[in-house]
């Protein structure tokens, strides 16, 4: 005994499926670049003001540091391979970022008389800026997805 099982719009079915992964990549961009520009914010607000240093070997203008503190958006090679994150680091001439950040050593005269480590309940400014925006994040990208599935379902 043969049965017969016939499907009809199994190929409807199949591209709705693939226009589903492409809305939420759209939706979750566009998530990722409103939580990244939060933390950016987020991030310059808490970033060590002007140091007044003027001249000698580690000069930098005043302020520097939250001007050069950037957004990068996600790249299309990256999106071509089902990824989408967005980066807040630090841009050209702000390597100085680094140390604040995460801790450094006190050097006078070549000699190490001291280190200023990450202080307690989250260092510097990167990452605290983040944490306080990770609840914010996930309802975010919940929403993005509800509304990927939601432009399927219709």
């Amino acid at each position: 005994m043969m049965t017969k099982v016939e499907i009809k719009g199994l190929r409807e079915m199949k591209k709705a499926f693939e226009r589903v992964g492409k809305e939420a990549l759209k939706e979750f961009e566009t998530a990722s670049l409103e939580i990244g520009q939060v933390v950016l914010t987020g991030a310059r607000a808490l970033a060590p003001g002007p140091t007044g240093r003027k001249s000698g070997k580690w000069a930098h203008a005043p302020g520097n540091l939250k001007e050069k503190i950037r957004l990068k958006k996600p790249s299309e090679r990256d999106k071509n391979k089902a990824r989408v994150y967005t980066t807040v680091g630090f841009g050209a001439g702000a390597a100085y970022g680094v140390p604040v950040e995460l801790g450094h050593k006190l050097k006078i005269n070549g000699k190490v008389v001291g280190y200023v480590g990450p202080k307690p309940g989250g260092t510097g400014f990167l990452r605290p800026a983040a944490d306080r925006n990770k609840a914010m994040a996930h309802e975010r990208f919940e929403k993005a997805l509800s509304a990927a599935l939601d432009q399927w379902v219709k």
